[in-house]
């Protein structure tokens, strides 16, 4: 018996939403490919009333909420009893805001709870599955993250970074991310709060754009902690309009979208599947196998990718012009990031293609529809007996090779 996962889908947070244009189908595809990969999907009630496309999806997952595969959580029990009294509190928190200057900024005003939004609230009660969610552990939890990462000089995308790459390194870099690292002492701490204090700093607008997308990440990671979640991860940009499936982790459904299609199994086919199908293919014997080869994938290889980016570390450490070549050293660990993915990808389906003793045959699950018998049966390169030498070899070896040849690392 292995233990339940659950995702935070913080995608779904209306401030991702508005300010990435994230479309409702495909919030959508990605919601329901989630409840799939996961035991439960849990995403704030207040998604739904926040931004139209939520409420928008909200009637396509319903059955899916029912069952418990996705819950909207509200706060603690001993804060609001439930969906209805949870909006409540929140139209009362917010009302206050209306009409502040950093409100004015439509992303964040999605935050404020209005009472003609009252009718999803009783949708949502209506359908009665939820989850509590303890606030003040998230407050908490998100300065610490703040905090921590003004200091972060290991993740390419932390808040210490993006000032380095801002200031080029001078002097007054520290002075200024000193400033930033204390907006975590503010006696009320909130997206908002940072992204105010950030605007009054009078920081280039570029800058101010990358912190406050900064905060929000970490602040979905403080509810995702909050709940014992692994947080939903999204493909980064990659420059210039581009994207890519990087970073490499278990909860990159973009990730997981390209290993079914590495098994046969396209995106179109995975939207076409019901909910009934959904439902027979998670519970079945061979995806709970398939599943449990997946994570085991990609935590192997996420150790091979951690080994790599310390050597490519230790190597800058080694420079005695290190502090010249600070941003030159982030852009390459940004590039490494955002193709751990794709190399994963990649190295996983030269595997499978190469391979022919990994294969066995599989039934579909009893009472599944015939989409759900072709998606099972597209899993069959991957439910091999010998899981250990196939991991070792699709991870320690082929993503290996891969990694360093393209970044030129060599031992």
């Amino acid at each position: 018996m292995t233990d339940k996962r659950t995702l935070f889908f913080g995608e779904a947070d209306s401030y991702t939403v508005m300010t990435r244009g994230v479309a409702a189908q495909d919030l959508l595809a990605k919601l329901r490919t989630s409840a799939l990969l996961y035991d439960h999907v849990i995403l704030a009630a207040a998604y739904f009333w926040q931004s139209e496309q939520l409420r928008h999806v909200l009637p396509y997952v319903t059955d899916l909420i029912e069952t418990g595969e996705i819950l909207p959580s509200i706060r603690s029990p001993w804060i609001t009893r439930d969906v209805i009294d949870y909006f409540d509190k929140r139209v009362e928190d917010t009302a206050g805001l209306v009409g502040t200057p950093i409100f004015g900024i439509q992303a964040l005003a999605s935050e404020i709870a209005r009472p003609e939004q009252r009718p999803v609230a009783e949708q949502l009660a209506t359908i009665g599955t939820l989850v509590h969610l303890d606030t003040g552990s998230v407050e908490d939890t998100f300065r610490g993250l703040w905090l921590t990462d003004s200091s972060n000089i290991r993740d390419p995308f932390s808040v210490h970074n993006a000032v380095l790459e801002a200031t080029g390194g001078h002097d007054g870099g520290g002075d200024l991310l000193r400033g930033i690292g204390a907006i975590a002492h503010q006696a009320f701490f909130s997206r908002s709060v940072v992204a105010q204090e950030l605007y009054g700093m009078n920081l280039p607008p570029a800058l101010t754009t990358v912190l406050i997308d900064r905060a929000s990440e970490l602040y979905l990671r403080s509810n995702a902690s909050a709940c014992g979640s692994e947080q939903l991860v999204t493909a980064r940009w990659a420059g210039s309009g581009g994207s890519s499936v990087g970073p490499l982790a278990s909860a990159n459904i973009d990730l997981f979208t390209q290993v079914l299609g590495v098994c046969g199994i396209s995106p179109r086919q995975l939207r076409g599947l019901g909910d009934d199908e959904i439902l027979a293919i998670k519970y079945s014997e061979e995806f709970q196998a398939f599943r449990e080869t997946y994570f085991r994938l990609v935590e192997t290889a996420t150790l091979e990718h951690g080994n790599f980016t310390d050597e490519v570390w230790k190597r800058f450490e080694r420079m005695r012009t290190r502090d010249r070549m600070a941003k030159r050293f982030i852009r390459v660990l940004k590039s490494i990031e955002l193709a751990s993915g794709a190399l994963f990808a990649a190295a996983l389906g030269s595997v499978v293609q190469e391979s022919t003793t990994f294969g066995q045959t599989l039934m579909a699950a009893s009472g599944a529809g015939a989409g759900a018998g072709r998606f099972l049966g597209g899993l069959k390169r991957l439910n091999t007996t010998p899981v250990d030498d196939f991991v070792e070899f699709a991870t320690r070896k082929a993503y290996r090779v891969r990694l360093r040849a393209s970044f030129r690392l060599r031992r």
